[in-house]
């Protein structure tokens, strides 16, 4: 139980407004969104040309998938772990967290997975790479994804299942998600604005 204890938080982030807590915060100061045109697979054929991508991968084009390449290596220039751990080393690292690395644990909120099939091996690197010993649970509930695993992490430390627990979300956008917004027509082609005009969607990445 958690009851008496000091509860220390900290947060990492990477998304089309950059890779770090400043440079997010630096956007939201200066009213930056971060939409921009997807240059990593073609959207001639597409509703919408915007999206909101990470700055680290630019330069990076997804393959056409074919017989002798599924999705997931289509996937292989956008691995999902690694921008999954760009965040989680921060988060990590602003908490100051340390102990016994068994009693660390791991929930990864994740919609897609990497390249629609890699779901729980995604989370296993990035344990891996922040050398969590202790629970390793993959959460793929759509776009409550990550917001199940914080509560699930919570849980964990409510009940002394472990010390430390880095709990979060990670999404990289590839083509055949696009193209699927985008044949359900709620893509916006101008940046969206929520709860005003225009209406739509656009999507981006991040953890």
């Amino acid at each position: 139980m958690i009851d008496d204890a000091v509860v220390i938080t900290g947060m990492g982030a990477a998304s089309a407004l950059g890779t770090g807590l400043d440079a997010h915060r630096a956007a939201l100061f200066e009213g930056r969104h971060g939409f921009r045109a997807v240059d990593r697979f073609d959207t001639r054929a597409l509703t919408a040309r915007l999206a909101a991508t990470w700055p680290a991968w630019d330069g990076r084009v997804q393959p056409e998938p074919g017989r002798d390449r599924d999705l997931a290596a289509t996937a292989a220039p956008f691995p999902l772990d690694e921008l999954a751990l760009v965040a989680a080393r921060e988060a990590w690292a602003n908490a100051g967290a340390s102990g016994d690395r068994r009693r660390a644990a791991l929930v990864l909120g994740t919609c897609f997975g990497h390249g629609f099939s890699e779901f729980s091996p995604v989370s296993e690197r990035v344990a891996a790479g922040l050398e969590i010993e202790g629970a390793c649970i993959t959460i793929a509930t759509a776009c409550a994804a990550s917001t199940n695993a914080s509560g699930l992490a919570s849980d964990l430390l409510m009940h002394g299942h472990a010390d430390v627990v880095v709990a979060g979300g990670a999404h990289t956008l590839l083509r055949e998600t696009f193209a699927g917004f985008s044949a359900l027509g709620v893509l916006s082609a101008v940046p969206c604005a929520p709860f005003s005009e225009p209406a739509g969607t656009t999507l981006g990445e991040g953890a």
